[in-house]
């Protein structure tokens, strides 16, 4: 059985490596408060573990332009 750590990865890295946005865009996102895990709004440094959905609310961006994304394991 594999444990929490082995399982889990910052919501930064998990949203990179599911082609969202790079880590330092998503920081960003996490800091505006844009981003949810569970339902929940995410940290910098929270925590994604399997089973979890993490979504990110439309955001205003440059140029007027609204970007969002939804993803659930």
């Amino acid at each position: 059985m594999m444990n929490d750590i082995e399982t889990s990865v910052r919501v930064n890295k998990y949203l990179a490596q599911k082609g969202v946005t790079t880590r330092r865009e998503a920081d960003i996102l996490i800091a505006e408060g844009s981003v949810y895990i569970n339902s929940a709004k995410a940290r910098l440094g929270d925590k994604v573990f399997a089973g979890d959905s993490v979504t990110i609310r439309a955001v205003p961006r440059r140029g007027g332009a609204l970007a969002w994304a939804r993803r659930s394991p």
